[in-house]
């Protein structure tokens, strides 16, 4: 069952497939050192592959934090 969302990053409404549960086991396994706590945020299939594709996943949590 799909559901509307609003890309955190770029602000376009789209169907994501994905239920919450699945999303936060996927961010789970890709990222198991974040927090437990982390809030998640939802963004569009084509602001993920661009943010994949600058390597913003491969950043510590220390690179990311705010100072």
């Amino acid at each position: 069952m799909s559901r509307t969302c609003t890309c955190a990053a770029c602000g376009k409404e789209f169907e994501s497939a994905w239920s919450q549960e699945e999303a936060r086991a996927e961010f789970d396994a890709r990222f198991p050192d974040a927090p437990a706590d982390d809030e998640l945020v939802v963004v569009c299939d084509a602001c993920y592959q661009g943010m994949e594709a600058a390597g913003l996943f491969n950043l510590t949590q220390a690179e990311i934090a705010p100072p």
